[in-house]
């Protein structure tokens, strides 16, 4: 219900907004699990977030990774040029902060998170789904990952919930996050609560 409900919001910012395939809500919020960690009525932590990811139109973003020379040169005209290290991308902006929040307790409504983001002409290499690629996950669940993440134009996000990861894998998602945002991250300081999407992946991956 709760997925619903944030299909329902985009659908909504993209029809009032008059901006197709330019909103889009994502996170715990989305996946319908993990944005509550005390209860299973739908609602939303007082500590938690709805993410909404406003996409730019103006110039992309060039990944060098995994680019020839030539694929470099050609795709570098009108492109911001990126530094990618470890599945983080940086590249030089004029914008102060690329996310704004916004207070919606008056409204009896969750922090709400805007944020912006550009897309990029091209993505680095996946090793999940690289040919040969040799994982623990079925091959049914990564034909339905490799569907969504390649299949998808300019994909922006990949879901903690994709095909095939229901019942004791989505609970275990959630126990990941507790610990981390509950306990591990006010003792290591840049751990965030993504990385549990993460840790689920690379768990399914190996074992």
């Amino acid at each position: 219900a709760q997925s619903g409900v944030a299909l329902a919001l985009e659908d909504l910012l993209r029809l009032l907004l008059k901006s197709q395939d330019t909103f889009f809500v994502f996170g715990s919020f989305c996946d319908g699990w993990g944005s509550c960690l005390s209860k299973i009525d739908g609602s939303i932590d007082s500590d938690s977030d709805i993410d909404i990811t406003f996409v730019l139109k103006s110039n992309s973003v060039h990944i060098p990774a995994d680019c020839s020379a030539s694929e470099t040169s050609n795709c570098l005209k009108g492109c911001k040029v990126a530094d990618y290290e470890d599945g983080h991308v940086c590249y030089a902006s004029k914008e102060p902060s690329p996310c704004l929040s916004f207070n919606g307790a008056t409204f009896r409504l969750p922090e709400i998170e805007a944020i912006s983001a550009r897309h990029c002409c091209s993505y680095p290499r996946i090793e999940l789904l690289s040919p040969g690629y040799r994982s623990h996950i079925s091959t049914q669940t990564l034909e339905a990952i490799r569907t969504e993440v390649l299949q998808v134009p300019r994909c922006h996000a990949v879901s903690a919930s994709p095909p095939g990861l229901e019942g004791s894998r989505m609970r275990l998602f959630v126990l990941l996050k507790f610990f981390i945002k509950r306990h591990i991250s006010s003792k290591v300081s840049g751990l965030k609560t993504y990385m549990a999407k993460n840790l689920l992946f690379y768990m399914l991956d190996e074992t």
